[in-house]
């Protein structure tokens, strides 16, 4: 008798070890893994949502198995708790290292490159980056507004000692070190560079992270970085700008800690900053975004303080993710775009209209030759004495961004009662020009014989009156505001009128005067 029970006793055990794990799979849509925090894969349908056989479903039954078959986290949470505690390292291959004492550290590509120091720039790429730099900032404050620059660290720069000791090192300074440097000394640009603070507040508190988020600064780092900035902005504007202490946050401890592959927690107690009385709110209807709009953009508003300080800020999460309401306490409008610097910075203060601009930049993204092509593309823009901006090409466009119609025989409409341009002058010869320079529009004719025409010159009314078919030309003088500075001009034809209004046709346009061409001389 036991002979027979024995192989049935047997066939019963290991079908069930069998079938156990397909028993105990998982069978519910979109579950989440705590373990690996990500999504599981779905269940293989056997036909497609057309009702046609399925040609993946075995590949798709393969990664539901994969993924979804019984006891799967537990064996999941084994390995990796075997890897963490017994040798020291993540259960699977990721950017996350372990440093001494278990230190969480992200160690992507730039990191490597940062930390070992082999992607230092040439005098070449130097020189280029400082008048890169350079050249944006003196044609951002050329229209009034203050420029600055922040360096942000990466946790290396602040904790080498929290690093993979097999990282040798082949220079003694990194890339970022070697151009913050050199900006400061080639360039009169506001570099804001907390480095050293963070370092020399690390002997008593966490600038950034142990065992949290090993990508940026801790909350206590953001507030010295945030501490830096508005001790810059003051510095320029004698203080009218309040800056948040530490008495003005609630600093009670938070647990911000790390949860790493396998469901293991890393405790971290931080500082939480949480402002007591904030009076900034979001205010997203009053940000313009630009064509490149990007979700992570921010826009806050305050109506309690004593300005009306607009600041747009070019950076990434250093600043979005950290820093954007402690500012927003500070300004009327703080406007937050998800981008270190654009190489259309020259339309995109002419969109904003800004009071500040600061640029912001991680130094895990080598973002220094965006300089370089921003200050191309103003110099595309730029203004040398004496050259003609002829409308009825596409050279105009460089120059004109509102109230203008299409290239015609010889011309183009102004379209609306307001045609607005603006130009960099980059001509050395202006520093030793007289004060005043001389404009002319040459024109075609103008809608109706005769219309009203104000220019305007540098918000100065510098021309005001009627002008006929039988002028040639609009000729007006200005004052000369020097090399590497804007001129901004709007022609205001405020009874320009449309066709279609007058019923002589269905064109649509506002046509107020034929523009041939213009030119500015001494």
């Amino acid at each position: 008798m036991k002979k027979k029970t024995e192989p049935i006793c047997f066939t019963v055990i290991f079908m069930t070890m069998i079938l156990m794990p397909f028993i105990f799979a998982n069978y519910n849509e979109s579950k989440v893994s705590v373990a690996e925090n990500r999504t599981l894969s779905p269940q293989a349908k056997l036909f497609d949502e057309n009702g046609a056989l399925n040609k993946n479903f075995n590949k798709d039954y393969e990664n539901w198995i994969n993924d979804n078959i019984g006891f799967r986290d537990f064996f999941v949470n084994m390995n990796a708790r075997i890897k963490y505690y017994v040798f020291r390292q993540p259960a699977e291959k990721s950017n996350l290292v372990f440093g001494p004492k278990m230190a969480l550290n992200y160690i992507g590509e730039n990191e490597i490159n940062d930390h070992i120091r082999n992607n230092l720039k040439n005098s070449d790429e130097i020189e280029n980056i400082c008048d890169g730099m350079q050249h944006v900032k003196d044609f951002v404050e050329s229209r009034g507004i203050q420029f600055y620059y922040l360096q942000c660290w990466d946790k290396d720069s602040i904790y080498p000692e929290q690093f993979p000791n097999t990282l040798n090192q082949i220079s003694d300074i990194s890339m970022t070190e070697q151009v913050v440097d050199n900006l400061e000394m080639k360039t009169d640009v506001d570099i804001i560079n907390p480095k050293n603070e963070l370092i020399n507040q690390k002997k008593s508190h966490m600038t950034y992270c142990t065992y949290g988020d090993p990508t940026h600064w801790s909350l206590r780092g953001s507030y010295i970085g945030y501490c830096a900035v508005m001790d810059a902005i003051n510095k320029r504007n004698k203080g009218m700008y309040k800056r948040l202490q530490e008495s003005d946050y609630d600093l009670t401890p938070k647990e911000m800690g790390s949860t790493i592959s396998g469901g293991i927690h890393l405790n971290e107690m931080q500082e939480a900053f949480i402002i007591k009385n904030p009076k900034a709110y979001r205010s997203d209807s009053n940000l313009v975004l630009d064509k490149d709009s990007d979700s992570r953009n921010q826009a806050y508003s305050n109506d309690s303080v004593n300005n009306d300080t607009r600041v747009l800020i070019l950076g990434d999460s250093y600043i979005g993710s950290f820093l954007m309401d402690d500012f927003a306490e500070s300004f009327h409008e703080t406007d937050l775009l998800f981008k270190p610097v654009v190489p259309d910075i020259y339309r995109l203060v002419e969109t904003y209209q800004p009071d500040i601009v600061l640029c912001e930049a991680a130094e895990r993204e080598d973002n220094f030759n965006a300089f370089v092509t921003a200050a191309d593309n103003i110099k595309n823009h730029s203004y040398h004495l004496g050259d003609e901006i002829m409308f009825y090409t596409d050279d105009c466009n460089k120059y004109v961004y509102s109230g203008i119609g299409s290239a015609e025989e010889g011309y183009r409409w102004t379209d609306g009662t307001e045609m607005e341009m603006s130009m960099y002058l980059d001509d050395e010869s202006l520093n030793k020009a007289g004060n005043q320079l001389h404009g002319r529009f040459n024109i075609a004719g103008v809608y109706h014989g005769k219309q009203s025409v104000k220019i305007i010159v540098n918000d100065n009314l510098v021309f005001e009156g009627d002008v006929t078919d039988d002028d040639k030309a609009i000729d007006f003088n200005f004052a000369n505001p020097g090399h590497r500075k804007n001129i901004d001009i709007k022609v205001e034809i405020p009874k320009a009128s449309s066709p279609a209004d007058n019923n002589e046709s269905d064109d649509a346009r506002i046509l107020g005067v034929q523009l041939k061409n213009f030119t500015i001389t001494q």
